[in-house]
């Protein structure tokens, strides 16, 4: 469902020239979200960063540029074909001596399921 938002506003986005702040914040922030599980995203963020730092207030316009819109793009080609899975680099998991905590929304976005890995054990709550 995250995925289909995130989705639906870079295609609302990309055909303007213009934007509000608060919508690139809006945007951004998803993005975050999202990189926080799909390794080296977050290089794709920065153009936004820096559109977003030229305007102080909220309701006023960004330019979006080419280069925003070409990152937007990159956005939309990975969604795309994104199946919904990130693998984690297995010596992370192995050598950590302190236990690693992993939640995740169910499909139905009404539960959470805990995953605990230690030691190179991984157990479910």
């Amino acid at each position: 469902m995250q995925i289909l938002e995130l989705e639906g506003l870079l295609k609302i986005l990309i055909d303007r020239k213009n934007v509000k702040k608060r919508e690139l914040e809006s945007l951004v922030g998803k993005l975050i979200f999202f990189s926080k599980a799909v390794r080296g995203s977050r290089a794709f963020n920065r153009r936004f960063y820096d559109a977003m730092i030229l305007v102080a207030i909220p309701h006023y316009k960004v330019r979006v540029s080419s280069a925003v819109r070409e990152d937007m793009h990159m956005w939309l080609q990975f969604l795309d074909k994104f199946n919904g899975i990130t693998y984690f680099p297995q010596q992370e998991w192995v050598h950590s001596t302190f236990p690693t905590v992993v939640y995740r929304q169910c499909r139905d976005n009404r539960s959470w399921m805990w995953l605990f890995f230690f030691s190179g054990k991984l157990d479910l709550l």
